[in-house]
């Protein structure tokens, strides 16, 4: 997973009012680890780079996902290597949406 980009997606994302998508972009731009946002109607795509994440980064990926309603199973992927063996913490509250 070094070198290489991983692309999420959020499916149908469900905002509650201008400013609440717009929090959700500021967020997800703030990001250093996000390389790019695009994607069409129903789907937005988000590249992220792998290299460039460390744990407190995850855990905002995390925490954006679910504040959001996004499917977390696609955050599995982190759960391979070493760097972020939190993940597999099954006392963390993503736990059963990352896993189950």
């Amino acid at each position: 997973m070094k070198d290489e980009k991983i692309t999420l997606t959020a499916e149908a994302t469900l905002f509650y009012s201008p400013g609440d998508e717009s929090a959700f972009f500021t967020w997800l731009k703030a990001m250093i680890f996000v390389h790019s946002i695009g994607g069409s109607g129903r789907y937005l795509d988000i590249v992220v780079s792998p290299a460039a994440m460390n744990e407190y980064d995850l855990r905002e990926l995390l925490a954006l996902f679910y504040r959001y309603g996004v499917d977390m199973k696609q955050l599995s992927v982190f759960s391979e290597g070493p760097e972020f063996k939190f993940l597999r913490d099954r006392r963390g509250y993503w736990y059963k949406h990352v896993f189950e």
